[in-house]
């Protein structure tokens, strides 16, 4: 039992970790190919990872010490006679004619295991029928070349990380993997009735598609800001490279990154008709009010005015706080506490459009102040001719 319960406590284990890192390209992907995200397409999506990471961590699982693992030739570990674990059984126990010896051939380890094999792929078969959208033969194909893999997974001691196999390329696991995916789709109605159809999932991501919720649009911008932060980081370390420690350009400068992030944003969308790379792979541009292109100077105020509200008011405020400070310590105390309360206050300002961002997550309506001052929006370019304000 311990063989069967110990891939799945690694997989359950492991999943969460696996989840964050595939998150990020799974979103992309989605937005690419979709223009939206439903729930019910990424559960069915995480659910095949942790079935694929499971099914492997049992074929490779559980691991020996590499000590106890002595240097064989690796054609001793391959079985090539079909049927071969059956054969044995035969010849040792003889063919099962009664329902007693029935019952102890498939309560025997020879049973079980042809049984686990063709179980083991039937869960990648659903999948392959139901998600994939995949033809029988292409899943029986699919099914063997899964199987090969773990096979020679096996036959290699873990890609020659052992010094020999530590268990048995065999045909038969080849014949019950692929047979387990053929059921797999034989049986994928049954298991996925109360799922909705692939089409319906298609469908329902045009119809989302056509809104630019602001998870979609802080996707868009991740991919502008990493752009821009590599391009930073790589300057950082370019400077440092050649010794040229004045004017070096500091990678955690917050104001530097937003700073460097609004001017890659404004020159893309100028240049591009209101688009960045991360709005492209999203689907998303800048228009103005009409749904068409916002126009150089709506663009450059947009951008003007964001740059305001996240780097002048707070580089003001900062500034406001410190010269109060001096004044109160040098001049008068209440003239440079009155400053630095103002420059508390206007803090606020920034903070209220972190709030505000928040709000907006689980909201309709996703445009800030600059946007409507500007009269810029963020619209749809997923669905051709159709442009929705948001």
């Amino acid at each position: 039992m311990d063989n069967f319960l110990i891939p799945i406590k690694t997989g359950l284990l492991l999943f969460p970790f696996l989840a964050l890192i595939i998150t990020a390209p799974l979103a992309l992907r989605q937005y690419h190919r979709y223009g939206a995200i439903t729930w019910v397409r990424v559960l069915v999506i995480y659910s095949f990872v942790y079935y694929m990471m499971t099914a492997y961590f049992m074929v490779i699982l559980p691991l020996p010490d590499p000590d106890t693992v002595e240097w064989t030739r690796w054609q001793s570990h391959v079985r090539v006679v079909p049927m071969n674990n059956i054969l044995a059984y035969v010849g040792q126990y003889g063919a099962p004619h009664t329902r007693s010896e029935l019952g102890d051939f498939l309560k025997s380890f020879t049973f079980l295991q042809l049984a686990f094999n063709v179980l083991l792929t039937v869960p990648f078969g659903v999948y392959m029928r139901y998600y994939f959208k995949r033809t029988w033969y292409q899943t029986l194909v699919l099914s063997f070349l899964l199987s090969l893999f773990y096979e020679c997974t096996q036959i290699t001691g873990l890609y020659w990380i052992y010094p020999a196999p530590y268990r048995t390329f065999d045909v038969d696991d080849l014949i019950c993997n692929s047979l387990g995916g053929l059921l797999g789709f034989i049986l994928a109605p049954a298991f996925v009735f109360f799922l909705p159809k692939r089409e319906e999932l298609d469908e329902e991501s045009a119809k989302k598609s056509r809104d630019v919720s602001m998870f979609r649009r802080l996707w868009a911008e991740s991919v502008d800001m990493l752009i821009v932060s590599g391009v930073v980081f790589g300057i950082h370390i370019l400077q440092k490279l050649t010794g040229r420690e004045e004017g070096l350009l500091d990678f955690g400068d917050v104001y530097l990154l937003a700073g460097a992030f609004i001017l890659f944003s404004w020159l893309c969308t100028v240049a591009k008709k209101g688009r960045t790379p991360g709005k492209m792979i999203c689907h998303i541009r800048v228009a103005g009010r009409d749904g068409r292109s916002a126009g150089f100077w709506r663009l450059s105020l947009r951008y003007l005015l964001l740059a305001l509200e996240l780097l002048g008011i707070p580089a003001l405020s900062e500034w406001a706080f410190r010269y109060g400070k001096t004044v109160a310590e040098s001049q008068s105390r209440i003239g440079g506490e009155m400053l630095q309360i103002i420059a508390l206050l206007s803090l606020a300002i920034p903070a209220v459009f972190l709030v505000k961002l928040l709000l907006k997550l689980f909201g309709r309506k996703t445009q800030f102040l600059y946007e409507r001052l500007s009269g810029t929006w963020n619209v749809s370019t997923y669905a051709v001719g159709i442009h929705t304000r948001i």
